[in-house]
Order: structure tokens, then sequence, then C-alpha cells
């Protein structure tokens, strides 16, 4: 049943949250409007926001808002692509007063911080201690640690290091009726304590264990299996384990479970020995082809880009330089094919054997090897930069995320792309792949007007066409964003097809 939300409710709601002297409540039209936007496509005006400065403050804020039947959406930095930080509902912002890195074990190799901690500032944080949080998703500067666990972040690495959900050992989180829990792994006999307990903990873990031995079946046959999916909750995670840590189960939850207080995350070396490719193709989709022979050579990262990048990066002053530097020729795509090894001989007899193939059996036409620090950063550098470039048109046209997200097998991969790039094109749409093709994610944005309704219903269309292609070539209808608003609607369809199909054979 809907929450039904009035104006009186809001009103009596906001009146009590300025009583919380300590806070920052707001609720005029600037910051509203503020508020009303993340990365995505959407803008909904929030009920008002509030920015709690401590633990206790946050409890009272959630007490109001269940005492007035208002809902919440805690939020870090916006950096969402599928709307999930946009809602009519009392917007929390973390990134202000819960940006504190509490505590980090060297020897252990984890930290515990507040969810407002950034990526990049835990991550120079522990730079000095040889660790890094691995998870590296483009918005590294601002993502916050709350947010990447929300959304099960990963990045470029993720066949090397997974998704957030692989780095997170355990939460403290803050449930809707006030219940604060502490999640971490537990073994079978730890987990049976648990669910002895006459409190709402007990409650909690004995229905979770019921609905995951009723529906272990129906589980795995709803679940692609591709290791970038990140569509709904992660019910699999809990499957092929009787070690089972619901921490876990928030990642990928984007707020709908609890809110997040502390979070103890996985810290991994840093690679020494580094070094990449930028293999050059004249042919885009002759790159992708390649991609799963690439796979066997143990790389790190398979990152694309296309030629609409190179279009705009030589022509734009920040990265004419990086351009000329990293590009031979025009190709129409490059991939960026990286190493990282435990030894320098390691990281030679990979490179020799790599450069072998390449020389026998690539379609590519140049591959020139990045060693140094400053070449890997220049390529890193160009990928971030022209993909900007390509947003900065302010009219008409530009490559839109809604068809973005979908993680294909790889043996499937040029396949699924080759039938949406032909979707596009008989709409009369532009398109531009670029990222993680090592794990079948290579972003598809086509060109889109998003004040054009026809371009609107356009939009519809193509998102309509394609989830049934992600079905077809059995992948997940959401690799790395998310499901927010975008993809939500359509997750239980998709979820539920895959299973009744699954359990009818």
């Amino acid at each position: 049943m809907a929450t039904i939300i009035t104006a009186k409710n809001v009103q009596e709601c906001i009146r009590e949250l300025n009583t919380i002297s300590t806070s920052e409540i707001k609720s005029d039209d600037l910051s509203l409007g503020l508020y009303a936007t993340d990365a995505s496509l959407y803008q909904i005006h929030p009920l008002a926001v509030a920015i709690p400065s401590c633990e206790a403050d946050l409890i009272n804020i959630i007490q109001i808002a269940n005492k007035y039947n208002v809902p919440v959406l805690p939020r870090g930095s916006a950096t969402s692509l599928a709307g999930q930080t946009t809602n009519q509902a009392l917007i929390i912002d973390f990134t202000k007063y819960f940006d504190k890195i509490l505590d980090i074990n060297a020897k252990e190799q984890y930290a515990i911080v507040h969810p407002g901690v950034v990526r990049d500032q835990l991550n120079a944080a522990v730079k000095d201690i040889g660790l890094h949080f691995a998870p590296d998703p483009a918005t590294t500067s601002r993502a916050t640690i709350g947010g990447m666990i929300a959304n099960n972040s990963s990045g470029t690495k993720s066949i090397k290091y997974g998704k957030t959900i692989d780095h997170v050992l355990g939460l403290k989180v803050l449930l809707m009726d006030g219940t604060i829990l502490e999640l971490g792994e537990l073994s079978p006999d730890q987990y049976e304590a648990k669910c002895q307990q006459t409190d709402r903990e007990g409650e909690i873990y004995r229905s979770f264990r019921k609905i995951i031995f009723e529906h272990s079946i129906a589980i795995e046959a709803a679940y692609p299996k591709v290791m970038r999916r990140v569509n709904g909750y992660p019910l699999d995670e809990f499957v092929h384990t009787n070690r089972w840590n619901l921490a876990k189960i928030f990642a990928g939850s984007e707020g709908s479970l609890g809110i997040i207080l502390q979070a103890k995350v996985n810290l991994e070396p840093i690679p020494k020995y580094k070094a990449a490719f930028t293999v050059h193709y004249d042919d885009r989709m002759a790159a992708i082809r390649e991609v799963n022979k690439m796979i066997a050579f143990d790389p790190a990262a398979i990152e694309m880009l296309d030629f609409n990048v190179f279009e705009q990066s030589v022509k734009n002053n920040m990265t004419k330089s990086l351009h000329q530097r990293l590009i031979t020729g025009t190709p129409q795509a490059t991939l960026s094919v990286e190493f990282f090894c435990l030894s320098q001989d390691e990281l030679d007899q990979r490179i020799a054997d790599f450069a072998n193939w390449l020389k026998n059996n690539s379609a590519a036409y140049a591959y020139p090897i990045l060693r140094t620090a400053a070449e890997l950063d220049d390529s890193w550098a160009l990928r971030k930069n022209g993909l900007g470039l390509l947003m900065g048109d302010p009219a008409g046209r530009k490559p839109i995320p809604f068809i973005e997200d979908q993680a294909i097998p790889l043996e499937h991969l040029a396949d699924y792309i080759q039938e949406v790039l032909d979707l596009c094109k008989k709409y009369g749409v532009e398109t531009i792949l670029y990222a993680h093709a090592s794990v079948g994610v290579l972003h598809v944005r086509p060109s889109l007007d998003m004040t054009s309704q026809s371009d609107i219903e356009l939009m519809k269309i193509i998102s309509d066409d394609v989830f049934h292609l992600v079905k077809k070539y059995k992948g997940a209808w959401s690799g790395e964003h998310g499901d927010g608003r975008n993809r939500g609607p359509r997750l239980k369809d998709f979820l539920a097809m895959k299973c009744t199909n699954v359990l009818k054979m």
C-alpha cells in the first residue's frame, strides 16, 4: 500500500524537525531545488532536507519522520545515474557531518568509516600503508562509501576486485523503527543464536533465513549468471554458503532497507607493478569481439572508448595533448588492457605473452604500451575528460544514460551490442560505446534530446526493446549503476520472467 503524504503532515514534521537545534533542516525553495536532481535524468523536489550533525540527531529525525508518516531518503554525493537519490521524501544528507574515518587497521587490512566518507578521501588516508579501497567508479573524487554500498558500485578493475559487496565486512545500520543492528559474517551456530533472540533483531534473522530457505530454487533460477549483477537485493549471495553476513543485503539496496551509520570495509594492497596496452581498431565491433579472447591473459581491466570520444578530445585544449600522446591514427575504438602484477618478472612475462598474441592474432592496427605512472594517469585522464566533453553541449541531442548499464555474458557481448546498434540506427539515433568491456558492461548511450517530447517517447521505446534483448542474451538488467527510477519499474518483470521460465523446464 502506497504511503499517503499530506501537506499538513509535512508541515508539522518540518516544524518539529526544526526543534533539533544541532542539525540543519532546509525547506526553502532554493534548497529543495538543489536537492531535486542528481547525476541522472530525473528532477523531483523533495519534501525537505535534513543534515544531521550526529547519530543521536539522526535517530530523532527518523523518529519524527515516522511520527508524521513522512518517507526518508538517505543521500551521499548524488552521483547516481538511475535516479536513486531523487524522490518526494525527506532527504537526509550525510556528506557534511558523517564524513569521519573512524579506524584503520593496517594489519588486518580494514577501515571503519562514516557513510559520508568519500572514496578518494579514504584512499588518501591509507595510501602510505600500501592499501586502498579497490572499487573505482568514475566518480571516486565524490562518491561516498555509503553511496557505493547502497549502489553496489564497482568500476574499471572489477574483473580483479569485484564489486563493493565483495569488500563490505560489516555495517552498523539504523532501521526505520529505530532498531540499530551490528551486522557481520556469522557461522551457522552464531546465526542460529541470533535467531533464538526474542527481540526485533531475532525476528529479522529468522525472517531472512525463511526467505532464503523457502525460495532458494527460485533465487538461483532468477538471478543472472554474470559477475556484474546489481539488480534488486543480492539474495543470491546467500544461496551457496552457510556463513551469512547480513551486511551484504544492504549492497545495492539503494537506501530502501535502512540507513548506514558505519561501514567496515576491506582494504587491498596497492599493486606495485602495472602496465597497459592501448589497442587500436579500425572497427569498434572487431574490438568487442576480441575481448573474450583477451580475458585469458588475466588483465586487471579492459576498458573501451570509441571514436566519439576521440573526435572531441582532439579538438579540446584540455585533452588535445593527451590525445596526441596516447592515440595513433584515427581509430574507431580502443581497448585499454591493463595488467597488475606482484613482481616485475611476472609483469614482463604478461606483457610479452599479450604482445605476441596481439601481433599474431588480433585485428588491431596498433597497440602502444604504457609503463610509467604518468602514462597510466594520462590514459585514465583521457577516458574521464573525453567522456565529459561529450556531455558538455547544452543544446540538442547528447548521449543519455538509460540503456548503458546492462551486463552481458562475454560470449554474447558482440551479438548483443550489434543488435542494440542496429536498433538505434533503425530509429535514427547515434550511439557512443565505452567502459567495462572486460565484464560485459559496455555503456551504450544513445544520443537524444531530453527537452523533446518525441525523443522522450523514443527513449521509452528503445528501453523496452533493449529489455527484451538483455533477457535474450541472459544478461543482468543492471550491471553497475543500479535500478533506481530508470530500471526499477522493470525489475519485477525481469526477475520473475527469468525465474518462471527456468522453473517450467
